[in-house]
This record gives C-alpha cells, sequence and structure tokens, in this order.
C-alpha cells in the first residue's frame, strides 16, 4: 500500500464567483424570510462574503483578526498559513533545504529540557544560549547521528508520549494514528519565539514554579494595529504550532520527484524511546517525513481565548457519510461513517481496506483506534496504559487507522471552502502548499477590547456551529475535527483546552495542555483527571 501522490485538480474550477454570489443572494434571501436562531446570523454573515474572499498572498503574519465573521476568521487562518510556511519571501515551491519560518522555533520539548538544564549535552542552543528560541534538546541516540545538528528532531522525553499518541477530549489518549503503509504518525509542537520568551522569562518550565502560582497564565495577545509580521515581537502575541508528520516511502529517501511538490517534506530525526520498541532498546533514524496535518493557535486581543485554525493535506481521508450522532463530547463519539469503499488510496484510508478491497480485515472500523500491535510496550509511568511497539508492524486484523472527514467542509464549512479553492488557484498547481486544505477556523463571538485569561466558553458562542442535535435540546454544537490529530473523537479545540490547570491553587494554564502535560507534576494531572469527570465539554 502506498499514499496517493497525483493531484487533485478539482478545486480550480472556473466560475466559482459568481456561484459564490449566488449562493450568496439565496442565503440572504432565506433569512429575510425565515425566523433564525440566535447564532444563525453570525453564521450566515460569513457566508453572505464568500464572493470576496480572495486568496491573501502578502505572507505576513497578521497580529489578529479585522472583522468578526467566519469569512473574515478564515481568511486570516489562510494568512497566517502563508505567512508561517513560506514566510516573507513567500517560498511556494518545496525543495530540499527548504526552511519553513516554524522550524526555526523551539518545540515544547527543546524549550522545557534546555531551560531546565542549560548546560546539559544533549541540547544544541542558539549562541550557546538554552534560554533562547530555538534551543533543540537531542537524547543520546540521535547525537549518536552525524551531522544531527543539521536536523529537528521529533523526540519526546517527558514521557507523556504526546510524540505518537492522539489527544482526547481534555487530555492524551491512549491511540496513535497508523496510516495506509502501516507506519505511526508523529507530532510535534512548535513554539513560537514570543511564546517561549515568556514561558522562560516565568520559569514555566519548572514544576515547582507552577505548583506555587496565585495567578493565571497570561500570554502576550496579538494587536490588530501591528503590521510588523514578524513572529519575535510581543505585538504580534503567541503563536503555537503543532504539526503531524507521515513518514514517507523508502523511495523519498533522495528526495524522489514522485512527492516533491506533493507534500512539504522534510528530513527529520525520529526518536522513540526504549519503551516503545519490542527490542527495549532507544532508537534515533533519521527519516523523510511529510507534513499532513496543522493546527496554528494564536492568542490576540479581540480573541483571547486563542483563535484556532487547522489544516491537512487533501489526500488524507475522505469524506463521511454522515454526521456524528446525536450527543455531546461526554457521551457520544465520532462519525464512523466511512465510505463502504474508496476509488484511490487515501493517507488514512488504505484502497485495500474497502469493502471490496483486497484485505478490509487489515483496517480497523471507521474513526476508531487501532488494536494494539504487540504486547510489552506499554508506558511504565502511566497505569493501565495500551502497549504499542513502535518498531513493530500494525496488527494483521484491525491494525490501520480507516479514518474519513468528520464534517464535509465544502457543506458545512462553507467560507473556509471559499478560501480554499480561492488559495488553491492563487498558489498554481506547483506550490507545494496547493495540496493543503483550512478544514476551519473556530473562534469565539465575542470581541475583546484587553488581552485576559478567558478560559470560561458558552457552546452557544464558540464558532463555527454544526447542525448536531446535542445535550440539553440545543440543535448545534460547534465541531472541528482534523483527521490526522483527532481521528477518534469529537473535537472541540476551545472546550478542550479551556480545561488545563497546574499548581496548588488551580491557575489556568491559558489554554495550553503542553504545560500541563510536560512540565507540570502529577498532582496537577490528577486533578486535570478529577475535573473532566465532570466537565460539560
Amino acid at each position: 500500500m502506498t499514499i496517493l501522490s497525483e493531484r487533485d485538480e478539482t478545486y480550480a474550477a472556473p466560475g466559482w464567483m459568481r456561484k459564490a454570489m449566488a449562493g450568496a443572494a439565496l442565503i440572504l434571501a432565506t433569512l429575510a424570510a425565515t425566523p433564525a436562531q440566535a447564532e444563525e446570523p453570525v453564521v450566515l454573515a460569513g457566508l453572505s462574503q464568500a464572493a470576496a474572499l480572495n486568496c491573501p498572498m502578502r505572507y505576513k503574519l497578521p497580529g489578529d483578526v479585522s472583522n468578526m465573521s467566519q469569512g473574515d476568521f478564515d481568511k486570516y487562518s489562510w494568512q497566517t498559513f502563508l505567512a508561517l510556511n513560506t514566510g516573507k519571501k513567500g517560498k511556494r515551491y518545496d525543495r530540499k533545504g527548504n526552511t519553513v519560518p516554524w522550524s526555526k522555533w523551539s518545540s515544547t520539548d527543546g524549550l522545557i529540557e534546555c531551560a531546565r538544564n542549560p548546560k546539559s549535552k544533549n541540547c544544541v542552543c542558539p549562541n550557546g544560549d538554552c534560554f533562547a528560541s530555538g534551543a533543540e534538546y537531542y537524547p543520546d541516540e540521535c547525537r549518536a547521528i552525524e551531522g544531527h545538528k543539521n536536523y529537528r528532531v521529533l523526540a519526546e522525553v517527558s514521557k507523556v508520549d504526546d510524540l505518537f499518541l492522539q489527544a482526547t477530549h481534555g487530555a492524551l489518549s491512549n491511540d496513535p494514528l497508523i496510516d495506509a503503509n502501516g507506519n505511526f504518525l508523529r507530532f510535534e509542537i512548535m513554539a513560537s519565539p514570543v511564546t517561549h520568551t515568556y514561558v522562560v522569562d516565568n520559569e514555566f518550565y519548572d514544576a515547582s514554579v507552577l505548583d506555587n502560582l496565585t495567578e493565571d497564565l497570561l500570554f502576550p495577545c496579538g494587536e490588530q494595529s501591528y503590521t510588523g509580521g514578524n513572529p519575535k515581537n510581543t505585538k504580534s502575541g503567541a503563536y503555537v504550532v503543532k504539526n503531524a508528520w507521515m513518514q514517507l516511502p523508502d523511495d523519498a529517501n533522495a528526495f524522489g520527484s514522485k512527492y516533491w511538490g506533493d507534500y512539504h517534506m522534510e528530513e527529520l530525526l525520529v526518536y522513540t524511546p526504549s519503551y516503545r520498541n519490542k527490542t527495549g532498546v532507544a532508537t534515533c533514524e533519521k527519516r523523510v517525513m511529510g507534513l499532513v496535518g496543522q493546527h496554528i493557535a494564536h492568542k490576540t486581543v479581540k480573541q483571547p481565548r486563542w483563535t484556532w485554525s487547522t489544516f491537512e493535506h487533501k489526500r488524507n481521508a475522505p469524506n463521511c457519510t454522515e454526521l456524528p450522532p446525536t450527543g455531546d463530547q461526554d457521551d457520544a463519539g465520532p462519525s464512523t461513517a466511512c465510505p463502504a469503499s474508496v476509488k484511490r488510496n487515501f493517507n488514512f484510508y488504505a484502497k485495500s481496506c474497502s469493502a471490496n478491497g483486497s484485505d478490509p480485515a487489515a483496517c480497523q472500523t471507521c474513526n476508531a483506534a487501532p488494536v494494539s500491535n504487540r504486547k510489552g510496550c506499554d508506558n511504565p509511568d502511566v497505569a493501565d496504559d495500551v502497549s504499542w511497539c513502535i518498531d513493530k508492524p500494525p496488527a494483521k486484523t484491525a491494525g490501520m487507522t480507516m479514518a474519513c472527514l468528520q464534517v464535509n467542509p465544502r457543506k458545512y464549512y462553507p467560507t473556509a471552502h471559499e478560501m480554499n479553492q480561492a488559495c488553491v488557484k492563487s498558489l498554481g498547481k506547483k506550490s507545494v502548499w496547493s495540496n493543503y486544505r483550512l478544514i476551519s477556523t473556530q473562534w469565539y463571538n465575542e470581541t475583546s477590547t484587553s488581552c485576559t485569561t478567558q478560559t470560561t466558553v458558552d457552546r452557544a458562542l464558540e464558532l463555527p456551529q454544526v447542525p448536531i442535535a446535542g445535550r440539553g435540546g440545543k440543535t448545534t454544537t460547534p465541531y472541528l475535527a482534523n483527521s490526522s490529530m483527532e481521528t477518534y473523537v469529537r473535537a472541540n479545540c476551545m472546550g478542550c483546552h479551556g480545561h488545563p490547570t497546574v499548581g496548588k491553587n488551580s491557575v489556568s494554564t491559558d489554554f495550553m495542555y503542553w504545560i500541563l502535560l510536560e512540565s507540570a507534576n502529577s498532582e496537577s494531572m490528577a486533578k486535570l483527571a478529577d475535573l473532566l469527570e465532570k466537565s460539560p465539554h
């Protein structure tokens, strides 16, 4: 089984502008004739602007969003995505040696480990300053690779396993994503220079400091008036980027032309701790990885609950045939309505796993976590952990992921779909970034005028809304799931990230889970587990 590399021509449709205008006129006519629910005018305000959604090709990070409509937020997401992935020069094409701006940031693992131990031999730091943005931690096994300093490392040494396990409602799950080639997806979290400086200056890498805090964390907010586009400037606000990486087949090791231009590709050092290898020995291998998913969180003055932009590769998964079932995150799961068969391979749904395929038993049921592939590879620090041996192939039965996009962007996130069309057309077929799609942007329908910590959320004010019958007679629920990162849950970025607290006084970490998972002590994590049992999200 191999990932699909052929290009998709379906988004370069001429006349989309005329269709958008016609659709907007129909929506406005409907609004005039039909009473709407309280949140509907806000949702549809974004639709009426569909014809004006041209792709922002300025390649400059916005400090804040301009106007409060879904269309404006989706345009802001694409501008942010292009600025973070191409830089101010707008490098549209992917070639060996190209670097994306966020690749010079520290991973959260590098930030915390090197700030804790600035004299560690495992740290490579800018000008020898391990408190500076760009500091990176290399486990011993990675240091043994020739030229290791020239490569970024996908490593996790805090034993929370967020290197390969997906997030779940309010915490880290026991569930990986195993792709159509039988490989585990890997994840990394990158902290912008502003985010990095805030954590280091306040010593939030130190569990003892977190334990005694009396005030909530408050990351810097981006300001609309700021136009410099520099992620090092405090006025640009705090950014956090989470990436999902898929190992490309062996024939991509030399950056072969088969995948050139289809995926953003990087040679990375991929670390696996000893307890996750059947051999019991930690490993670090240089691999060619393809970017298949990206979350971008940005804290701004207008949106102190952060904005949440989520992108993924167009070849990840087909659309589900139905929305998720009635219910909420606590009492209902994701959509389990994958197409019965697919005509081509997807990254997370191999053609051979179709009902009429050659080996349908190899894949797990739709949007359900695969079964453990071996015993004896569980995390010794986690009670009742599921064993995953990353150095072994998936289980022969139900061992690989079969995924579908839980919400069809074309139907339920129309302004994101229009932005995707516009940007694919503007970028052109030769641009690697034209292969990525915005699912949608989550935001809060309440304008703030100052930078604050605001972690309480009202479901009715979280946008966009998707018409799924929920708890208490509500007919819509916020819903935003990326098939590469929230494959097995009903995802709600804001609802989940608002929970984490640390320390004796249970102060908020300002929506940042990695502070809790990677820096805090075990007592704080135990409190979180208790809180989530009672959570309405």
